[in-house]
């Protein structure tokens, strides 16, 4: 089963390309994962791609 080794998403384009960041927490600890380009379709992502981080993400100023 693919959900014992990472996420699967259906994704959609409903305008221009965009990046996807996906970020769960679990223990405590946060996981995150960006998409440059948002592909159409099913995207399967392996949680060995999965990045750690410190704490929650914070939004960016631009």
């Amino acid at each position: 089963m693919w959900g014992q080794h990472g996420l699967e998403l259906r994704l959609a384009q409903t305008g221009a390309a965009a990046k996807i960041t996906v970020q769960f927490v679990t223990g405590g600890v946060y996981f995150e994962h960006t998409l440059d380009a948002a592909p159409n379709g099913v995207v399967r992502i392996p949680f060995t791609e999965f990045d750690h981080r410190a704490g929650p993400a914070r939004a960016r100023s631009t």
